[in-house]
């Protein structure tokens, strides 16, 4: 009698394997692909044959092309190192590591992150708790340039330029020197339903949004991981709306550079407030 065999959806998540990996494994169970099992002389001859034809030697001159199966082992161990070290950094980067899993298997952004000014203060990324999400952020986008894909995107939805401290300024210039992800502004009137919201899109895994005013980032980090929603339909619908409000905004910094409008801008409060009064005020908007 042939045994059923199930894919357990709810492990493959808990080890951090991407969506689209899950979705296709359930596909072919509910096929039956998996109720038969091969003897072990069919597998041995199967991968003897796959490797034999990734090994081939092409028929152009391409001498720079890694090994295909190398490659592909050495991303994976790379993706599996980069998750546990993450995992380890605190409550809310174990729930973003998911990310790496995304960009090992997609060419777009790991995460993709709304951040609003009216509700979490620039300062406050001093904070240990917003500093392990830093981090987490910078090594997820390590991993990502190993493989030649897209960082993580964030968002800023900025306050009114009076609203702003000195502190808070200077904690914006010393950000947007240091960010590794891409940086968008856009002011809240231009935000729509943004304009009240932070939200955090992981791969296409889960979704955690904040819509109220936190008192510290203690308890700012507390809602996000209590709003979290894991369901693949909702974080790729949300990736969508995430993309338009990105359309919207201007570039700030991408790949790693200033864009041309704030460079040299970032140098102090007084150039960190030219740079929200630019934007808030329209004068440079895409068309």
């Amino acid at each position: 009698m042939t045994q059923k065999r199930i894919v357990d959806v709810h492990e493959l998540r808990r080890m951090g394997v991407p969506e689209v990996f899950i979705d296709t494994a359930q596909y072919y169970a509910e096929k039956g692909a998996f109720d038969v099992e091969p003897s072990p002389a069919l597998l041995e001859n199967t991968i003897a044959l796959c490797l034999q034809e990734l090994r081939k030697k092409p028929e152009a001159d391409l001498a720079d092309l890694p090994d295909p199966v190398t490659a592909g082992q050495v991303a994976y161990a790379q993706a599996r190192d980069s998750f546990s070290e993450i995992k380890g950094l605190g409550r809310l980067p174990a729930v973003c590591a998911g990310s790496v899993w995304y960009s090992l298997a997609n060419a777009e952004p790991p995460m993709l992150i709304v951040e609003n000014h009216k509700h979490l203060a620039p300062s406050w990324w001093n904070g240990k708790e917003l500093t392990d999400v830093r981090v987490a952020c910078g090594k997820i986008n390590d991993f990502a340039k190993t493989l030649q894909r897209p960082v993580c995107s964030r968002v800023v939805v900025l306050k009114d330029p009076s609203r702003y401290q000195i502190e808070e300024l200077e904690q914006i210039s010393e950000l947007h020197q240091q960010a590794t992800s891409d940086v968008y502004w856009i002011s809240a009137r231009h935000a729509g339903e943004f304009a009240e919201v932070d939200e955090l899109v992981v791969g296409d895994q889960c979704v955690l949004k904040m819509t109220e005013t936190p008192s510290s980032p203690k308890q700012a980090v507390n809602l996000l991981l209590n709003s979290k929603v894991e369901d693949p339909a909702h974080a790729i619908t949300e990736r969508v709306r995430i993309r338009d409000l990105m359309s919207l905004s201007v570039p700030v910094k991408i790949g790693g550079h200033l864009c041309p409008e704030f460079r040299g801008l970032f140098t102090g409060a007084a150039g960190a407030r030219n740079a929200i009064q630019m934007v808030v005020g329209d004068i440079h908007r895409p068309h």
